[in-house]
């Protein structure tokens, strides 16, 4: 990234924080997040807490017991349910919990009860009649179905879905991370969010296909009727993500049925979920095998692909997805996928194309209005200010449509950051932090805003988000980074002590890590500063050793030799730097000082006259022009010192007079 230019100054510290005691609402609000990140034990904790601070809470009752059969835990679900009816008062509400309570009676074998159940959610609710189908009866019959007849009532089929996709899904909030030091790149965390399973379940029926995957062909059974029962019951495990039990069902009706395709494809979502990736392709591989049009079998084959890292055969099964499956969510998640694929290989064209896809088909797809921002912020770090409007337009509709997509506002406060508009990053940062769940991600949050506060030279609110950044960070390259943006900002302050404790404690968190280097030249930078001059020397020489050639290390060589009085010294190092950075005239006005101490007065103007003559900024020459003055002041009789002063004054008021307003 180009290197953002700082001014000197500092300001107050900020606020001290308050937190209002708990609040059953708000602790409520943070479990459904939970639970829409997949996160379902974190999920019932939260409900759990929300139901102590109120007892009669219903809809915390209705939510856990929903979270509870997500888990597997059934029993525990019916008992929330049956709560949740005690308590609630409305409708709607009543009705969910009642539909809900038939499900979990069924998946537990109270299928009576089930009906009963259901009948109660249709009589609060008729939309809700299509659980009939659900538990494989038609309404008008349901009164009429004997005990034994329910018994033998197909199990439920899970939807592909429910099983948690690939790991591609995890670039949520991807995106370039604002630096204060063009130095130190660096790696934004993921947002380790997955799709939340499915609630809906169909039965197993007789004929061709598998309701959850139509297309699915199972021809040439050898015992269909063994075989189908086996597969129900596999489908049952399944859909309590007990997977290994899944696999040993689907294993014997395929034994039974070396065609049964959907048994197949069921035991690869098994296997996938059980991290049995080999044997899930192999399994994919043989639905596609059976069935060439089996786009659900590419898809998910797709996802394991991801998972393995093999990017490349993995856009080619979303490619064959695309390509076959109607325009349902199945083939909007194929575009999805593929879009962040092609975001990972860094062909952001690519990547946008197919969000746009995911849009035109799903205009309320807040994911990917965010990942088609994250695209579009890439293309800003080349292509700049427009690229990043775009992305800001995209996170803007996803918050829209997800009031807290958390990783949209900070991927927003991302591009404000990249467009200077600090005060609105800042904002978005801080709306990361309220929503976020993770402390790694929330973690990132206060990392990036203390970027932001040190950009505006809010160096104390710059510190304080630091702090939380280093106490949340439970990696050591985080951590390492974090105590070095903590040391400029003490740096910029003058507390320079401070500053070279944090580069000290970054050097130990970085250990051998890439930037190694650049954390013994920003506390040579300290130690120069606080007058430890030999230190400062060894910290130079030991980034030498790891980068033998980067011009900021003989820069800082060059200031510690002059400070020495080892002019000759500072004058090669100096020289170095203009080498190695490929600008041979980019540090004559330091050379100059030099020429000057060793009295070569003709060479020292020569030097000042080829710096001059490069037009440097104004806020070099104001730099350099104090270390000439403060050379006059300590040598006031050497010789051409106050012209050589004189040169670099008239250069600045040249420069000021000519700033274009």
């Amino acid at each position: 990234m180009a290197k953002k230019k700082k001014s000197e100054q500092n300001v107050p510290a900020p606020k001290s924080i308050t937190h209002d005691p708990p609040d059953a609402n708000a602790v409520y609000e943070r479990a459904l997040v939970l639970m829409e990140q997949g996160k379902i034990q974190d999920a019932i904790a939260e409900f759990d807490q929300a139901i102590t601070l109120d007892a009669n809470f219903g809809n915390a009752y209705l939510q856990r017991g929903l979270a509870y059969k997500k888990w597997g835990e059934v029993e525990k679900s019916i008992e929330d349910f049956t709560r949740a009816i005690d308590v609630l008062s409305e409708e709607a509400d009543l009705a969910s919990a009642y539909y809900n309570r038939s499900i979990a009676r069924a998946n537990f074998g109270e299928l009576e009860e089930s009906y009963v159940d259901l009948d109660k959610a249709t009589a609060l609710n008729p939309q809700l009649a299509t659980g009939y189908s659900i538990l494989g009866v038609s309404k008008r019959d349901a009164d009429k179905t004997t005990q034994s007849e329910i018994e033998h009532k197909p199990a439920f089929v899970v939807d592909p879905e429910d099983v948690p996709a690939g790991t591609s899904e995890d670039l949520d909030h991807q995106g370039p991370v604002p630096q204060p030091n063009e130095e130190l790149p660096q790696a934004l965390e993921a947002e380790k969010t997955g799709p939340s399973p499915d609630e809906s379940v169909q039965p197993a029926h007789d004929g061709a296909d598998s309701p959850a995957n139509p297309g699915l062909q199972t021809a040439g059974r050898t015992r269909p009727e063994d075989a189908k029962e086996y597969f129900n019951q596999g489908l049952a495990h399944l859909h309590e993500r007990k997977y290994e039990k899944a696999v040993a069902k689907f294993d014997q009706a395929i034994h039974l049925d070396g065609n049964f395709t959907a048994a197949f494809f069921q035991r690869g979502i098994a296997r996938h979920g059980a991290g049995s990736l080999e044997a899930a392709i192999s399994d994919y591989d043989q639905a596609v095998s059976l069935d060439p049009v089996c786009g659900e079998a590419y898809l998910q084959r797709g996802k394991v692909y991801v998972e393995l890292s093999e990017w490349d055969r993995a856009i080619a099964d979303f490619d064959q997805a695309v390509a076959i499956l109607a325009e349902n969510e199945d083939k909007i998640e194929a575009y999805f996928q593929r879009g962040l694929l092609w975001y990972q290989k860094n062909d952001t064209g690519k990547a946008i194309a197919n969000f746009d896809q995911v849009i035109a088909l799903d205009p309320d797809h807040a994911r990917a209005y965010n990942a088609r921002g994250n695209a579009y912020n890439e293309q800003g770090v080349a292509t700049g200010n427009v690229a990043w409007a775009k992305a800001i337009a995209d996170y803007n509709q996803a918050i829209s449509l997800d009031r807290k997509y958390a990783a949209a506002y900070f991927n927003r406060g991302n591009a404000q950051y990249e467009l200077g508009e600090l005060d609105q990053a800042i904002t978005s940062y801080s709306e990361a932090i309220s929503y976020f769940i993770d402390e790694t991600d929330r973690a990132d949050a206060h990392y990036n805003r203390a970027l932001a506060y040190f950009e505006r030279r809010e160096l104390d609110k710059a510190i304080s988000d630091n702090d939380k950044a280093i106490r949340s960070f439970k990696d050591e390259s985080g951590k390492a980074k974090a105590y070095n943006n903590r040391g400029l900002a003490n740096f910029g302050k003058g507390n320079y002590k401070e500053a070279i404790s944090d580069y000290t404690h970054a050097i130990r968190h970085a250990a051998n890590g890439p930037v190694l280097p650049i954390l013994y030249r920003n506390r040579a930078n300290a130690l120069i500063e606080a007058r430890h001059l030999d230190e400062a020397l060894s910290d130079c020489q030991k980034a030498l050793e790891i980068e033998p050639r980067n011009p900021n290390t003989f820069v800082r060589l060059g200031q510690i030799h002059y400070r020495l009085g080892n002019h000759q010294e500072a004058i090669k190092s100096y020289k170095n730097a203009e080498r190695f950075s490929g600008s041979p005239t980019k540090f004559n006005l330091e050379i100059a000082l030099s020429k000057l101490c060793l009295e070569q007065t003709g060479a020292a103007f020569g030097h000042i006259r080829n710096a001059l003559g490069k037009a440097p900024e104004r806020g070099y020459l104001e730099t350099i022009l104090g270390d000439y003055r403060a050379l006059k002041e300590k040598q006031p009789d050497l010789p051409g010192v106050h012209k050589a002063m004189q040169m670099v004054q008239e250069a600045l008021e040249w420069n000021s007079d000519n700033t274009a307003v």
